[in-house]
């Protein structure tokens, strides 16, 4: 599910980073872009087919490049081009024709955009406009510093209006990319490309794991306008240039870590949990969590004693009292349970109680989730049924606070998105292969991915083995099972043509 929203940046309107988490790990593959409507639409078993003509890497004279190449870099920050973008353009992003016009535009095949001269205004095409030229500036800024105010809002509430604009950037690099591809412009498409990889590059400098999904988003957009070049007669070979672009455009921990850390970032009571304070501190620190648990809401309460009591409690001026009348016995317990003693349990005010066992139970949770990402994908899975177990089973004995509940955020569905396109990476460089091989052996498939040989054969990196390859006939068969929570299995049908075919 892709969000047809195009967001207005004030901070009275974009949705907070928790808000945006909340949604995510409720449905993961909403982050990822869906590819054009036009291209590879799988058949009724779910096969889709390519077809693509041989071609080698051009000679090392010719270098071809997904990014903008070190000597063209600057020492500049891209975030200040990003954000002129849409302040010196304003009236092109609030028409409501160019957003119903760029969407529709994803819903035809490259034949059609062929033929479509009204789409080169939007595209900046031939010439270019204020948008690209800012896009294009930013692409070759070698750091890109959000500014995120970290240590000075709650993590939860920050807003992320200009990260979430990037979205309506890369679709509009994805049309301009399609458009140059459709009419045989092969380098244009390829400096557009290198725009749009840079700017997902950006996007996932971030420290937020809301940045992580949108840069993930981005990538996968341009990845499949790169498929569907391979598909086009006289497309150059960029395995190379695959190989120099990053698996993936995101060191994926910046925004686990910086998810793992949330409650330090946001409460001071979490970076100093064992402090003695007196009972007016304490009663401030879980006043501050209940505000934002009231802010938070989605109409979700937990599990156990307390879930079904909180509806209709936020609203009531008495909601902190009584919520603490029932939350202090399950607190309690829990920290008994962990080895606490009941004297030292008694000595605190109730607020401390309740703060420190909601911080235990949710520092253990997100702690468990993130380990499961220290290791390879494929070998992560004990880990990950370990972590579901645990949270299962703390919200069933009950929270004494309904935090981890409401914002607790699954990394292994995340995880699963940073798997996912780095295994559209590994299948794009396979398909440049084979098309290097044909080109080199008459036209035709390897029997086997070891006959790719010199020529390297990525690997699957949602198992840690090659793709799963067989030929038939004049089709080479691609596979990659569903594995470890990240259900995109796909089965791809591969044949290379002659160009006068």
């Amino acid at each position: 599910m892709t969000s047809r929203t195009f967001v207005v940046s004030r901070r009275g309107i974009a949705p907070p980073i928790g808000m945006l988490l909340v949604v995510a790990s409720l449905n993961a593959t909403a982050i990822l872009a869906a590819p054009p409507q036009s291209f590879a639409r799988p058949q009724e078993d779910g096969t889709i087919r390519i077809e693509m003509t041989p071609a080698a890497p051009d000679d090392p004279t010719r270098t071809h490049a997904l990014l903008p190449p070190f000597a063209e870099q600057r020492n500049e920050n891209a975030a200040v081009f990003y954000g002129k973008v849409k302040a010196e353009q304003s009236h092109f992003f609030g028409s409501q024709e160019i957003r119903e016009a760029v969407w529709a535009s994803s819903e035809q095949s490259l034949d059609e955009l062929a033929k479509r001269s009204d789409l080169d205004a939007i595209a900046g095409l031939p010439n270019g406009n204020g948008i690209y030229e800012f896009l294009h500036r930013a692409a070759r800024c070698r750091h890109c510093d959000w500014q995120l105010p970290l240590h000075e809002e709650n993590y939860w509430m920050i807003l992320l209006p200009d990260i979430q604009e990037c979205r309506t950037f890369a679709r509009l690099l994805t049309l301009r990319a399609r458009l140059q591809i459709a009419r045989g412009d092969f380098e244009g498409a390829e400096s557009t490309l290198r725009d749009g990889y840079a700017l997902a590059r950006h996007v996932g400098t971030a420290e937020s794991l809301v940045a992580a999904y949108v840069s993930v988003s981005i990538q996968m957009m341009m990845h499949q306008v790169l498929m569907e070049q391979i598909g086009r007669p006289g497309a150059p070979n960029l395995f190379w240039a695959l190989s120099e672009l990053s698996e993936s455009p995101i060191d994926p921990r910046v925004g686990w870590q910086a998810e793992r850390s949330a409650l330090e970032l946001s409460f001071e009571f979490a970076r100093r949990p064992n402090e003695s304070h007196d009972a007016a501190w304490w009663n401030e620190q879980l006043q501050e969590v209940w505000d934002l648990l009231r802010q938070m809401s989605a109409g979700y309460y937990s599990p156990g004693p307390i879930g079904e009591r909180l509806r209709g409690w936020e609203s009531h001026p008495e909601s902190l009292t009584m919520l603490a009348i029932r939350g202090y016995p399950i607190a309690r317990r829990g920290l008994i349970d962990q080895g606490f003693d009941a004297a030292e349990i008694e000595s605190m005010p109730v607020a401390q109680v309740i703060l420190l066992h909601t911080y235990r139970q949710y520092r253990t949770v997100t702690e468990l989730d993130y380990r499961t990402t220290l290791v390879p994908y494929h070998e992560s899975k004990p880990l990950a049924a370990l972590a579901a177990e645990h949270l299962r089973s703390e919200l069933e004995r009950g929270e004494s606070l309904p935090l981890t509940s409401r914002l607790h955020v699954d990394l292994t569905l995340g995880r699963a998105a940073d798997i996912r396109i780095r295994r559209e990476h590994a299948l794009l460089m396979l398909l440049e292969a084979l098309r290097w091989y044909g080109a080199e052996h008459q036209g035709k498939l390897p029997a086997t991915l070891a006959d790719l040989s010199p020529i390297p054969v990525p690997i699957d990196p949602s198992t840690g083995q090659p793709f799963e390859y067989r030929l038939e006939g004049d089709r080479a068969i691609v596979t990659s099972p569903e594995s470890l929570g990240a259900p995109f299995p796909f089965r791809y049908e591969i044949r290379l043509i002659d160009r006068a075919e």
